[in-house]
């Protein structure tokens, strides 16, 4: 009877392993598209992670280059729920001045300390959003539709994760990340300054290169792209246009491993401007 027991464990033992196996796609076996779909799938399912996020942008006004690179390193638990918690810290520079931030989520409410100042806002707010990008990391990290992929091949790296890189279409681009190019024209963003400001923005070549890991997740995914963005106003007798490159990635540090994230010590420091707004 005990040997039948252990022998009865081994099998049970032998099916769970070869059913894990089953429910862990080879990378090496997917085309392109299924590669990529399944890596963002999968990615965007993480509870807890640790990202680097940069974002770089050149452009040309009245014959000055002005480049400005932002970065972002970010820690979150709880993404998967209601119970988010994340930390970060972000770097940014324009025009000769350099702003570095730390901030930290939990409970609906941003804390963020800048310049020696502290406050805190309603996380969901606009004015949160945009100091953290947080609406960044979700417009770039997408699937890509079929037809745009499909004569490409992924290529294996030494490490064992696969590389897909297209070139794209600007219209289709624009299709795909409409709520990343939409983050450039907004007019109600500029409403307030020009009531009867028009924007407009084309997207002359773009490029898109993601990186998926053995595990099956996103090691890292990259936009290139190259744009025109036009600023019109009656009112103001302004038509105005620049050309502006853009380059964006987001890199994921052992994706599927658990993250802590820590609160800051100091929180009842934070001065709340929720109310002022």
């Amino acid at each position: 009877m005990k040997h039948k027991r252990l022998v009865f464990t081994a099998v049970l033992i032998a099916l769970s392993l070869l059913l894990g196996a089953c429910g862990s796609a080879d990378i090496s076996k997917q085309s392109a598209y299924d590669l990529i779909r399944n890596a963002v799938e999968k990615t965007s399912k993480l509870d807890s992670y640790e990202m680097e996020m940069n974002v770089r942008s050149v452009t040309e006004v009245f014959g000055e280059k002005i480049e400005t690179p932002i970065s972002f390193n970010v820690k979150a638990e709880g993404a998967s729920g209601s119970s988010l918690k994340a930390s970060g810290k972000m770097a940014m520079s324009m025009l000769g001045t350099n702003i570095d931030a730390d901030y930290y989520q939990e409970n609906g409410t941003l804390y963020l300390a800048m310049d020696g100042a502290k406050f805190k806002l309603a996380a969901n707010s606009q004015e949160a959003k945009t100091l953290t990008f947080s609406d960044t990391e979700k417009s770039i990290l997408k699937a890509l539709p079929e037809d745009v992929v499909k004569e490409v091949t992924n290529i294996q790296n030494d490490d064992g994760s696969r590389t897909v890189s297209v070139m794209i279409d600007g219209e289709k681009f624009s299709e795909i990340f409409r709520e990343l190019i939409s983050s450039y024209s907004n007019e109600e963003t500029y409403a307030n300054m020009v009531n009867d400001l028009k924007t407009g923005i084309d997207i002359s070549s773009a490029n898109v290169t993601v990186t998926v890991l053995p595990s099956g997740y996103v090691s890292e995914y990259k936009l290139q792209f190259d744009m025109n963005v036009r600023l019109s106003s009656v009112s103001q007798n302004m038509d105005f246009s620049t050309e502006l490159s853009l380059d964006a990635s987001i890199a994921f540090k052992d994706p599927g491993s658990k993250v802590t994230v820590t609160a800051p010590s100091d929180l009842s420091e934070y001065q709340d401007i929720s109310k002022k707004q």
